[in-house]
């Protein structure tokens, strides 16, 4: 009978064992099943933010983009507003309007005075681009070169960003 008990109370042991082992084996595995969700988890959270800063700055560069070309659109209308306001109201010596007033010249002057600085400054300054020329333009092919004149002011074509813009060049040969 003694040793009927102690082989039964050495199966039982290593049965306790066996379960106790399985056991342990059972939450490591459920363990690491949980750590791969929250792995999971934490990696889609990141490419969601990802994806979010990813737009923020889409939209910003979208919106500073706009802004130049909104700017760049005012300064080149004010600019033919501008030569048209005075190509029309001057031939270089009179006033086209019945008021015979000192400031009209003066801000006549002024304004040629600005534009001539303007054409000036940019036939030493970075080439000067714009999207609508400021007048209807007086056409001239030289050698093989189509140029546009504007009171003085001569431009070629060109493309800037894929839209047609001119570009103010000397004049053409004779002009």
């Amino acid at each position: 009978m003694g040793g009927g008990t102690a082989a039964r109370q050495a199966g039982a042991t290593e049965r306790s064992g066996q379960r106790t082992a399985a056991s342990q084996t059972e939450a490591r595995q459920a363990g690491a099943t949980e750590r791969s969700g929250q792995r999971a988890q934490t990696q889609q959270t990141r490419a969601e933010e990802r994806t979010e800063r990813q737009g923020q700055r889409q939209g910003g560069m979208t919106e500073r983009t706009d802004a130049r070309q909104q700017g760049q659109t005012e300064r080149t209308q004010a600019r033919a507003n501008a030569a048209q306001n005075i190509s029309g109201n001057w031939d270089g010596y009179h006033h086209y309007d019945d008021h015979d007033d000192d400031w009209g010249y003066a801000l006549a002057g002024a304004a040629i005075g600005a534009t001539a600085g303007y054409i000036a400054g940019a036939a030493t300054a970075a080439p000067t681009y714009v999207t609508v020329l400021p007048c209807s333009p007086s056409m001239v092919t030289a050698g093989g070169v189509s140029y546009y004149g504007c009171g003085g002011t001569w431009y070629n074509r060109t493309y800037v960003n894929g839209g047609v813009s001119y570009i103010v060049v000397p004049a053409p040969p004779g002009y």
